[in-house]
C-alpha cells in the first residue's frame, strides 16, 4: 500500500485497481470518472449516501461506516473491489457514460431549462 500526500486524484485514480475514499461528492465523482471500483468509508453526512449510491450502481462494494471500520473489514472490501470482475466492468461503463456528458451543460439545463 502507498499513502500519498497532496496529489491529483484525476491522474492517480485511473492507475488504481480500486480506490478507497471517504465518500465526499467530489472524490466519488472523480473515482467514478476514473472507471475503477470503489470502497467508501463514510465518516459523516452525505458521504453515507454516496457510499450507498456507488454500491447500488455496482461500481463499489458495500460501504463501511467509519464507526465500524476494522483492518479485517477494510482488507476484505479492498480484495472484493480489486477482484470482482463485474465491479470493474460496471465502473468502466459508468465512467464512459460520464465522460460523454458535459457537466456544465447539464447544470445549465437544470438551472435554466432546455434551450
Amino acid at each position: 500500500m502507498i499513502a500519498a500526500a497532496d496529489c491529483d486524484h484525476a491522474k492517480l485514480f485511473p492507475r488504481m485497481a480500486a480506490v478507497v475514499h471517504h465518500g465526499g461528492a467530489g472524490t466519488t465523482a472523480t473515482a467514478s470518472r476514473a472507471g475503477v471500483p470503489q470502497v467508501v468509508v463514510s465518516h459523516l453526512n452525505e458521504q453515507y449516501g454516496w457510499g450507498w449510491q456507488t454500491h447500488r450502481l455496482g461500481i463499489g462494494v458495500r460501504p463501511i461506516p467509519r464507526s465500524k471500520l476494522t483492518a479485517a473489514r477494510l482488507g476484505a472490501a479492498i480484495r472484493q473491489a480489486a477482484t470482482i470482475v463485474s465491479l470493474a466492468r460496471e465502473a468502466k461503463s459508468v465512467a464512459a457514460r460520464l465522460r460523454e456528458t458535459d457537466p456544465l451543460e447539464n447544470a445549465l439545463r437544470e438551472l435554466v431549462g432546455s434551450p
